[in-house]
């Protein structure tokens, strides 16, 4: 199977979980306490599209599946939250894993961590030079950390406002570890993501130079000569979106 159809693959099956988490919607009677929501999906679906788009368009830069796994982390997660409701709550025992869903539905944050690592990675897909890697380790590990941490969590898994089980897997004893865990991988996620928004920053905030933005992004050699936003780049970047497959991340 060629790579190019993986991002639309998985934006088919999205379509699908959006779909029956739309119906499960309407039987917990979630739109009329929160139509809002219904919104939210759908701007996921568009999400899901997008990042398709670019990952069939520049199937090397490693941005647009960064994307694509928070969309479909997030629809992941809100079906789950939808069937635990429905299982748990508004007919309870109609339908099987029940608490396995409300389970799966606590972990959707992990997906939405991979944000500050686009923010590191824009906009050729690559760290812009070594001494930020240990940013790239910290939002890699951080997410990793607390999410095995909450897999052990004693106490309830808060579903909705009715529907809170407790976790299956927490253990009483391992609370106050799971506790200090938290903390270190808040604060090293913190630390990390606040380091991709500044490079963020720092990249659009360089001088004009012959009508394009000098980037500004650490040490890397390519920045200092303002190739990011280069007329040069522009066009590879139009060439890849109409079907080319040159990306920033080919380019040595």
């Amino acid at each position: 199977m060629s790579r190019r159809w993986v991002p639309w693959i998985v934006g088919a099956v999205g379509g699908i979980v959006l779909i029956a988490t739309l119906v499960l919607m309407t039987l917990n009677s979630s739109l009329s306490k929160d139509p809002f929501t219904a919104v939210f999906l759908v701007v996921i679906a568009c999400y899901l599209a997008v990042s398709a788009l670019l990952c069939t368009r520049l199937p090397s830069n490693p941005i647009g599946w960064l994307l694509l796994t928070v969309g479909g982390g997030i629809l992941f997660s809100g079906f789950c939250a939808e069937y635990a409701t429905y299982a748990l709550g508004t007919s309870p025992g109609s339908v099987p894993f029940g608490l396995a869903a409300a389970w799966f539905q606590n972990w959707g944050f992990i997906s939405v961590a991979a944000i500050p690592l686009v923010l590191l990675l824009f906009p050729t897909g690559r760290i812009p030079s070594p001494r930020w890697r240990w940013v790239l380790y910290g939002l890699i590990g951080a997410p990793i950390l607390l999410g095995i941490a909450g897999f052990f969590s004693p106490g309830p898994i808060d579903v909705s406002v009715d529907v809170q089980p407790q976790n299956p897997l927490g253990i009483e004893a391992l609370r106050e570890p799971i506790h200090a865990i938290n903390w270190v991988g808040g604060i090293t996620f913190a630390f990390g993501e606040g380091g991709s928004k500044r490079l963020l920053a720092g990249t659009f905030s360089g001088p004009l130079k012959n009508g394009h933005a000098v980037a500004n992004r650490g040490d890397d050699p390519g920045a200092a000569r303002g190739e990011f936003f280069s007329g040069k780049d522009l066009g590879a970047a139009e060439h890849g979106l109409s079907g080319g497959s040159h990306s920033p991340c080919d380019e040595g």
